[in-house]
């Protein structure tokens, strides 16, 4: 860990001691405490995700999350591919979250933006599932979701379970797991549409300008606590840019629109996940 982490891990367990907060257990931000406090504060949820990020885990820790993890991973790819709506990407990574609560790991979900750049040879042209879409005078959020739980930075189980416009599925992973990712850039194409970028542009704004107009949580702590990140896969480049931290509001057991081979989201932890986990064969 390095004295800048230690420095921040220091600081959100005093804010969260002084205003109350137990952080024993993963998903304390449905502390009643936790929740006054973000009611006052705006993007007070951030600190949940910066402290996911900076404490400090024990090996052992470590060890057992990891598998939970890919199994966790596995299944909710396999039950996202099949199911395939829209509605079922956004809300997979936020199910996926709360089954990790229920077997006590760590995590929080990020929406954003993500870029990918095929290999040179390919004849595919980058593309993008930006995080903003501009509409005049305000900004659509239509970003990506993925989930952060240490030791992964990255665990992305809807890229290859999209429907895309051309086929070049083949090079893209089923599941993103990465640990070590690069630091990247993020570019104003990443965070806007093609048609915000021509409206900013034609505005004479410039991306920090365009930031602070359409997404002023971003620019300063947030994007220096949670920054981009870029991952190769089957020599596709993946830029990774958080924008934003969510978690899910309500309970495994009300998931009801996210359905997958006849089960909901429950049947999916209580059937398919849970003999993984505890009677693997």
């Amino acid at each position: 860990m390095t004295a800048l982490m230690e420095e921040g891990i220091e600081h959100l367990l005093q804010e969260f001691a002084q205003a109350k907060i137990s952080t024993e257990q993963p998903g304390f931000y449905e502390d009643g405490a936790f929740i006054r406090r973000e009611q006052k504060i705006p993007h007070y949820l951030d600190n949940y995700a910066r402290f996911v990020d900076q404490q400090h885990y024990h090996p052992g820790y470590l060890d057992r999350a990891e598998p939970i993890i890919h199994v966790v991973s596995e299944e909710m790819q396999l039950a996202l591919k099949e199911d395939g709506s829209q509605e079922a990407h956004a809300e997979a990574p936020l199910v996926m979250s709360r089954i990790l609560e229920r077997e006590g790991v760590w995590n929080y979900v990020v929406s954003g933006s993500l870029t990918m750049t095929f290999p040179s040879g390919s004849g595919f042209e980058p593309f993008s599932f930006w995080s903003l879409e501009v509409r005049g005078e305000r900004a659509v959020d239509c970003s990506y979701h993925w989930v952060v739980a240490p030791p992964f930075q990255i665990v992305d189980i809807a890229i290859q379970a999209c429907k895309y416009p051309n086929p070049f599925t083949h090079l893209l992973p089923k599941i993103v797991w990465e640990s070590n990712a690069e630091p990247a850039v993020a570019e104003i194409s990443d965070i806007f549409s093609p048609k915000g970028v021509k409206q900013i542009t034609e505005a004479g704004m410039s991306m920090d300008e365009a930031l602070d107009r359409y997404l002023p949580n971003y620019r300063g702590r947030f994007a220096n606590d949670f920054p981009p990140r870029v991952v190769t896969r089957l020599d596709t480049q993946l830029k990774y840019v958080p924008t934003g931290v969510l978690v899910a509001e309500q309970s495994l057991e009300q998931f009801k629109g996210f359905q997958s081979r006849g089960l909901n989201a429950a049947q999916i932890y209580a059937q398919k996940i849970q003999p993984r986990l505890y009677n693997p064969k």
